[in-house]
């Protein structure tokens, strides 16, 4: 159920409580934020425009984000099924849209619900597909961000996330720098670096489960984002049974923040086929 003021609320499968944003009517849409967002900060505000005008628009945030309590567990598994929870809030097909590691929550999340009929993913985060190399580059990222938080430099730390996790270009980076949004999210990285933290990077893991579950998967991607980035995308096209890649011209990781009516387009494209004859609406108190 929806609160008057358009929030919904959740409870994940180890009973923590989830909150998202609700914005439009029509087919629902969950959108999964990126790692330094969530629902009351994400980047995929600025679709709104367009996809609120044709589709429940949920945007959700996990555990420990936005509104939503918090829980010392902030494994992949426990946060796939805070996903969950927001698809089963509806009692008819949904489709996923999910930023950089929302984007791989989404696309594992598509094997817990048989509800979620297409999933759209801008450049996600694959670790499986990295090599070795690019592997202990995160880990000393990672160990870099540890030092700085607890030295209280959040900003710095979010500096290192942009540029040595998520690979952003000379131009993005002045870009988010001038735009204020290095400094508002740093308050978030302290909660990406919890979860980092919680992934084993040494450890076998399956590709998302989207390899196994034959719904149509969009792989988005922008024409200048950095090439380690387009080649798990391409690469995870690959490996799923029902995914093409289509590329945003002249944008990097972030997007979402320069292109959003182009991206808009392209998930108004990709979902109305799969949802057009499935609607569901939420019930708003």
């Amino acid at each position: 159920m929806v609160s008057s003021d358009g929030v919904l609320r959740v409870t994940s499968a180890d009973g923590t409580e989830l909150a998202g944003r609700v914005h439009g009517s029509g087919p629902p849409l969950v959108m999964v934020p990126g790692g330094l967002a969530d629902g009351e900060t994400t980047n995929y505000r600025l679709l709104l425009h367009r996809l609120a005008t044709q589709f429940t628009c949920v945007l959700m945030s996990t555990r420990g984000r936005g509104l939503s309590a918090d829980h010392p567990d902030r494994s992949t598994p426990r946060l796939v099924e805070d996903v969950t929870a927001f698809v089963e809030a509806f009692d008819a097909p949904v489709g996923l849209v999910g930023h950089s590691r929302g984007g791989v929550l989404a696309l594992h999340a598509t094997a817990t619900s048989d509800q979620v009929v297409a999933v759209a993913a801008w450049e996600p985060v694959v670790l499986q597909l990295r090599g070795p190399d690019e592997l202990a580059r995160l880990r000393r990222a990672i160990q870099q961000l540890r030092r700085l938080v607890d030295a209280g430099d959040l900003e710095q730390a979010t500096t290192v996330y942009f540029r040595e996790v998520m690979q952003i270009s000379d131009a993005e980076y002045a870009r988010v720098t001038a735009a204020g949004v290095l400094a508002s999210r740093s308050t978030a990285i302290a909660e990406v670096l919890r979860e980092a933290e919680q992934q084993d990077l040494d450890a076998p893991r399956d590709l998302p489960a989207a390899e196994r579950v034959p719904i149509p998967v969009l792989l988005l991607t922008g024409s200048r984002t950095h090439p380690g980035s387009a080649a798990v995308t391409k690469a995870l096209a690959d490996h799923l049974t029902n995914a093409r890649v289509q590329a945003i011209d002249g944008v990097g990781h972030l997007g979402m923040m320069t292109a959003a009516t182009e991206i808009a387009e392209a998930l108004e494209g990709f979902f109305t086929p799969a949802l057009i004859d499935g609607r569901g609406e939420l019930t708003r108190s």
